[in-house]
């Protein structure tokens, strides 16, 4: 009964880990900040700059390259 007490579960530490690192890593974009640049990323795709023109996919992927680097540099 000891001996299973002491015994270390690596299966269940890794794994734990792994998700924690997840959870982490998407805790970062959960502030004020990240929701003030994830506001107009969705207004870029959302709303087209009218005539028929495209969305700006250049605004959305910019602001979201750096929602991400803003995340990993946290």
């Amino acid at each position: 009964m000891q001996v299973q007490l002491c015994k270390p579960n690596t299966r269940g530490v890794t794994r734990a880990m792994q998700e924690s690192k997840i959870l982490k890593f998407l805790g970062f974009m959960w502030n004020p900040l990240s929701w003030v640049m994830e506001a107009p990323a969705i207004m870029a795709i959302a709303l087209a700059n009218g005539g028929g023109k495209p969305p700006d996919w250049q605004d959305f992927v910019g602001i979201v390259f750096l929602l991400l680097l803003n995340s990993s540099i946290s």
